[in-house]
């Protein structure tokens, strides 16, 4: 009898160990240092324009007869930081996170660059907001100087935030059908994230469903698995519609086992574009 409460509870144990845990996206040391080197970069062109500033006044009140030149400078100077603030903002964080190559010789590439910067474009009030930031910054130096670091990072948090609501946009639209059916579908699923991140491991879930935007971006070549996905996601759904979330812990593990017998059998492709790895924390499992 004690031998078998023994490999019981070894079992028990063992169970508990391969509970699936939960996508993640594996960042590159690249994405780790946009912030700092935004930052860097953000400061020194502040400083740079608040020496100038501290000169200019005195320099022109010496010589008025070149004020209008001077105001032409400076505003060629500020339409020329705008444009490369949003230039750089695009190419490093939106095409990263659209799963774009960054070339001239890329149509995705530059399809992507019209709707962004021209101003009938789909993503132009994006580049408009960079562009805003950057003029803001170059005409009161002084203000974001006071602010520092915080005022850098409550920036870039504004504009990464903003940035990840349009990323999915682009994705939706270079989808196939079957794609966009499931985008749709995580998409009503997510209306009810507070209710089913009150469930066991709900917010586990609610990650999981997030990255599943960018997994399903990566299969336009694998219907079966776009099949696959959509099972799943429907069996949530109606489970959601019954008021059944005691049961969204056991579609969350099959998702997660789906999409990882699908990278084993695919020589990890998802992995390979878009760096997905399981997840290390913890869960909360019921034996």
């Amino acid at each position: 009898m004690d031998n078998d409460i023994e490999i019981l509870n070894a079992n028990n144990e063992l169970l508990q160990l391969e509970v699936p845990n939960g996508f993640r996206i594996e960042k590159s040391k690249f994405t780790m240092n946009i912030k700092k080197t935004a930052s860097n970069i953000y400061k020194l062109i502040i400083l740079a324009v608040a020496a100038i500033s501290e000169i200019v006044p005195e320099f022109l009140e010496k010589v008025p007869g070149l004020r209008y030149a001077i105001d032409f400078i400076v505003g060629y100077g500020k339409n020329i930081v705008s444009q490369i603030a949003s230039d750089e903002f695009f190419d490093k964080v939106v095409c990263p996170m659209a799963g774009l190559e960054v070339s001239f010789t890329s149509p995705e590439y530059c399809k992507a660059f019209v709707e962004f910067t021209h101003h009938e474009g789909k993503y132009f009030q994006i580049s408009m907001i960079i562009k805003s930031i950057a003029t803001f910054a170059i005409e009161h130096p002084g203000l974001v100087l006071a602010g520092g670091m915080a005022l850098v990072g409550l920036i870039y948090k504004l504009i990464s935030t903003i940035l990840k609501k349009y990323a999915n946009r682009m994705r939706y639209h270079e989808m196939n059908d079957n794609q966009k059916e499931i985008y749709l579908l995580i998409k009503d699923i997510l209306k009810k994230t507070k209710k089913i991140k009150k469930t066991n491991n709900g917010d586990i879930l609610v990650n999981d469903l997030n990255i599943t935007y960018k997994i399903i971006d990566n299969l336009n070549n694998h219907p079966e698995m776009l099949d696959v996905i959509h099972g799943i996601l429907l069996n949530i759904k109606k489970s959601i519609t019954n008021n059944e979330y005691d049961s969204l812990e056991e579609y969350r593990i099959d998702l997660e086992n789906a999409v990882a017998m699908f990278e084993n059998n695919n020589d990890h492709i998802l992995y390979n574009k878009m760096r997905l790895v399981a997840d290390k924390k913890l869960v909360k499992t019921k034996i």
